[in-house]
């Protein structure tokens, strides 16, 4: 009888030893979560610059920002209508800007999760060149110029893994043909096809 109660007692410990680790395991899960908002919050407060300042900063230097080439299984490259100037209402690759003490890496790696839900890292993808971007205009007004420096990557998706944000009117997967014939495709979106 003392043998049973004792390998019962053991069942018991084993039982709540198991829903400890469990919930331990899900406190680590939600201190991780919350850890990563603030994360987030903290880089994204800090990159972020005032009005006035991000206007300076458009008119006294370039802009360095991130390309994506993304080609479905079809071979066709995914474009989006833009929202804002520059190039509102053109067809555009999707991309972003590199914000100020953000690495190259943890830019692409942003920009891709931003701006297609896809996280991914730039030494996955293949790097498709260095150009240039002129605009006439900016995204405030027309009192003064764009100047992008551009790193433009290309990779390849699963469509169905594709979750896009707002940051087009709407989105589009284009031949390369229809690409470079579309008068509303960007200039600059054409040149990676030329």
């Amino acid at each position: 009888m003392v043998l049973q109660e004792c390998k019962l007692i053991e069942i018991q410990v084993q039982t709540i030893e198991a829903l400890l680790h469990e919930t331990i395991d899900l406190y680590n899960i939600v201190r991780q979560v919350l850890r990563h908002i603030c994360k987030c919050h903290d880089k994204k407060s800090r990159y972020m610059l005032s009005k006035s300042n991000f206007i300076q900063v458009i008119k006294n230097t370039p802009l360095i920002s991130i390309d994506l080439i993304i080609e479905n299984e079809e071979g066709k490259i995914l474009l989006g209508k833009r929202v804002n100037e520059p190039a509102k209402n053109e067809w555009f690759v999707p991309g972003g800007r590199v914000f100020k003490d953000e690495s190259l890496d943890t830019a692409f790696t942003r920009t891709t999760t931003s701006e297609i839900g896809i996280t991914l890292k730039r030494d996955e993808v293949k790097f498709y060149g260095l150009y240039e971007h002129f605009y006439k205009n900016n995204v405030f007004n027309d009192n003064f110029s764009t100047h992008y420096i551009v790193l433009t990557h290309k990779f390849k998706v699963n469509e169905k893994d594709v979750k896009l944000n707002n940051q087009h009117e709407e989105y589009q997967w284009f031949t390369i043909n229809k690409i470079l014939k579309n008068s509303n495709v960007n200039k600059y979106t054409k040149d990676y096809f030329l």
